[in-house]
């Protein structure tokens, strides 16, 4: 997940601001802004567009969600809105999710795979990655079958590829320069 530097500042603020013990229900909240806006692109197209005045966006986004996020959850939302920065609402959400999690010692791992993984392997593989990530580890399985073989794990920013696509395509990078 990459977000702006300008909307880490705004999580980590933010959450500084919280009550820590407030946490699971922020993490909830930010669950539920981030499901509206990824099933409504009008909703973000709307409220990324500077053609719209903020009492327009505040009360628009107070009638969505008011009803259902916390008193901070809110709070976090007009604070975006008055520094006309309603535009960074889906990335500071996904820092704070990021950020509550890692509090946590939660590390959201992504493994694509050429086809489905057995428990037994699966098992094995969070395992080890909670021993050497020292943290519990959150799988979402993908089955990619234009990989061929083997699997591809996400960690943050770090990607171990072990897929045949993956040494296909260096192998002719490899000959390609060789010749």
């Amino acid at each position: 997940m990459k977000v702006s530097a300008a909307s880490l500042r705004y999580a980590k603020a933010w959450l500084g601001s919280v009550d820590s013990s407030k946490h699971a229900v922020l993490l909830e909240d930010v669950e539920s802004v981030l499901s509206t806006l990824k099933e409504s692109r009008e909703l973000g197209l709307f409220i990324g567009s500077p053609i719209h005045e903020n009492k327009v966006k505040m009360s628009v986004l107070k009638e969505i969600f008011e009803s259902h996020v916390s008193a901070d959850m809110m709070g976090l939302i007009e604070l975006l809105v008055q520094k006309n920065r309603t535009g960074l609402l889906q990335d500071v959400c996904l820092a704070v999710k990021k950020q509550i999690r890692d509090d946590q010692g939660i590390l959201d791992v992504f493994i694509d795979s050429s086809t489905p993984l057995s428990d037994e392997v699966l098992r094995s593989m969070i395992s080890s990655l909670e021993k050497v990530t020292s943290k519990n580890v959150d799988p979402t399985l993908k089955v990619d079958e234009l990989l061929i073989g083997g699997v591809r794990i996400q960690m943050g920013d770090q990607v171990i590829d072990g897929t045949l696509k993956a040494q296909l395509e260096t192998l002719r990078s490899q000959l390609s320069h060789t010749v």
